[in-house]
């Protein structure tokens, strides 16, 4: 896969240089100039898109708004693997302006992409393995738990489901079909925002951590149905959607870097 490193994020060699896929609201100092979404606007059906700076100074985006709601139709990977995620259908499109408040859905200050738990998801036609180590990071926040929300997956290498089983509410993670990892947090389950870490050694090993706490696996263990193709914020197929927000999805093909982990944390500003 083709990589470029333009700019470094806070200085130095760029943190994110061995990104596969990195959907972002902000700059990752890959490809700074590039566009993070493209837009629908509900009332006329115009489309238009935003750099990170645009999005994060907001107003650019509101005047686009105005009293519409604007949808996300496109994330895109800032990277050069174009592994971007995209929605055709309004009904499926969630949302990052709310054209009744004139405001753009914010989490903890910064703007953040909602999905409803209806039906919103963004997909792509992609799939690939990594054949060596490598580190998965989100920024999320659930509204509820059902009892499945398939919050992440790309096919044969890695799909992100909470859940409500056995009377509890656990999150699960695992590969292509075969058994996973279920572990219980309340850092995802008390409905805040999170950062999820994820590291996965080629020796098959998983590592999840919680706002930088390492999360013990259950003994419970299940296997998954066929994987899917990449989505965010339900399945592929349609089905186990999340209801809440994501606001950054980074793959990286290496172990895990704890300065990755403070970056992401600085801006965000989580725990």
């Amino acid at each position: 896969m083709r990589r470029k490193l333009l700019h470094s994020v806070g200085g130095g060699v760029n943190l994110f240089q061995n990104a596969s896929i990195a959907l972002s609201l902000r700059s990752l100092g890959i490809n700074p100039s590039k566009n993070k979404i493209e837009v629908f606007r509900v009332a006329n059906n115009d489309v238009d898109e935003f750099n990170a700076n645009q999005i994060q100074n907001t107003n650019n985006v509101q005047s686009f708004g105005g009293a519409s709601d604007l949808l996300i139709r496109s994330w895109y990977d800032e990277t050069d693997n174009n592994n971007d995620v995209n929605q055709i259908d309004e009904l499926k499109m969630p949302k990052i302006y709310d054209g009744t408040s004139g405001n753009m859905i914010l989490e903890n200050g910064k703007p953040t992409i909602l999905f409803d738990g209806v039906d919103d998801v963004l997909t792509a036609n992609l799939s690939y393995t990594i054949a060596g180590d490598y580190s998965f990071y989100m920024i999320a926040k659930l509204n509820s738990i059902f009892d499945y929300s398939n919050i992440f997956s790309y096919q044969n290498l890695l799909r992100i489901v909470t859940a409500v089983t056995f009377d509890y509410k656990d999150i699960s993670i695992g590969s292509g079909n075969t058994k996973i990892n279920r572990y219980k947090t309340t850092d995802i389950t008390s409905f805040n925002q999170f950062l999820l870490e994820i590291n996965k050694t080629n020796t098959g090993d998983y590592d999840l951590l919680t706002n930088n706490t390492t999360q013990t696996a259950l003994s419970i263990t299940l296997g998954f149905a066929t994987p899917d193709n990449l989505s965010i914020g339900g399945r592929f197929d349609n089905a186990q959607f999340l209801d809440g927000n994501i606001q950054e999805v980074v793959i990286l093909e290496q172990s895990q870097d704890t300065n990755v982990t403070n970056n992401i944390n600085n801006f965000y500003n989580i725990y």
